[in-house]
């Protein structure tokens, strides 16, 4: 018996910060309301002793669906519904019907990988997703998404622009 992997290449169904991973969905807070947060600066933490937690909704075009916690950091502010992500499931099984763990989310176009502990190198993960030619599979989930969002265009809030901005936010501090 040994232990396989497997990629998992899904995007972000849905993205939102909660106060704690039993925090029922009526709780949840939009993550754009959390641009300036820092981890220092965690008014959860501080009122109540435990931090803001990233609540993650994944999923793939086949219906595999996953919901992940993490703590929340900066790193996460520009993460947005629709990116695409990537992760390596663990398991016993071959077959995978018994999953043993995954590793964090990788999701590029926020450039962070999510999960409480960072397994995967971003850069190299990265590399070795391109290398394998699943970046295009990346693209086969942006296009899929864009299919899907297209007739909710009256729905659009410059989230785009908003996150190259954060972006650069972030650049110009560190």
């Amino acid at each position: 018996m040994g232990l396989f992997g497997a990629y998992y290449i899904a995007s972000v169904q849905k993205v939102a910060v909660v106060e704690s991973t039993l925090s029922p969905e009526e709780d949840e807070l939009d993550i754009r309301d959390f641009y300036d947060y820092t981890m220092e600066t965690d008014e959860n933490e501080k009122t109540t002793g435990s931090p803001w937690m990233l609540r993650l909704n994944i999923g793939d075009r086949y219906g595999r669906d996953i919901q992940v916690h993490a703590r929340m950091s900066e790193d996460y502010v520009n993460i947005r519904k629709g990116m695409p992500c990537a992760s390596i499931l663990l398991s016993t099984d071959k077959n995978f019907h018994i999953l043993s763990g995954l590793t964090d989310f990788y999701i590029p176009d926020a450039r962070c990988c999510v999960g409480d502990y960072p397994y995967l190198d971003k850069f190299n993960f990265g590399r070795i997703l391109d290398e394998e030619g699943l970046l295009q599979v990346f693209d086969q989930e942006d296009q899929q998404w864009m299919e899907d969002e297209v007739d909710d265009d009256d729905d659009d809030d410059g989230t785009e622009k908003e996150i190259v901005e954060n972006m650069q936010a972030v650049e110009d501090q560190g």
